[in-house]
């Protein structure tokens, strides 16, 4: 019995020993590309499109939505229905354990937004999958408009987030 009882104590101080805490990142809370929110920025109804974290061209519409000082909503639509909602934010106030995190929670880390048409301040963003077909086109009194037809990021031609 003393065995047993002596076994149970180590092994409960090897658990208490090697116990990690989990780290989390409260983010903020993106609306839906399909009930999208936010000021329009920019809306390409159709051209070749980046999405962050893939080297592949993508061909449909594709709109950006200001929600605050440090998020945007991309949202963008193949000609086949197949949509790519992409949550931007802007990355400046976390540490680089935050990132980290993030990172492993399938976030993409850009060091630039530049390149993607946003401020030049880091970004995290990550994609989800919707399905975009019957979806209305934004309307363009919100805020500006183009009909380019190359877009590389969010906001603007062929190097920015779309």
């Amino acid at each position: 019995m003393r065995k047993i009882l002596s076994s149970l104590i180590i092994s409960l101080g090897l658990i208490a020993n090697s116990y990690i805490p989990a780290y989390a990142v409260d983010t903020p809370n993106f609306p839906s590309c399909l009930s999208p929110q936010g000021t329009l920025r920019v809306f390409y109804p159709n051209g070749t499109h980046g999405i962050v974290g893939s080297s592949q061209e993508y061909v449909g519409s594709d709109t950006v939505y200001d929600l605050d000082e440090s998020t945007l909503l991309q949202c963008f639509c193949s000609v086949d229905g197949t949509g790519i909602q992409t949550n931007w934010w802007n990355a400046s106030s976390l540490s680089e354990e935050q990132i980290e995190i993030l990172k492993k929670e399938g976030w993409f880390y850009v060091p630039d937004g530049s390149l993607w048409g946003l401020v030049a301040d880091p970004f995290v963003a990550k994609n989800v999958s919707y399905s975009c077909r019957n979806t209305p086109a934004p309307s363009s009194s919100s805020s500006s408009s183009s009909s380019n037809s190359s877009s590389n990021s969010t906001s603007s031609n062929s190097s920015s987030t779309s």
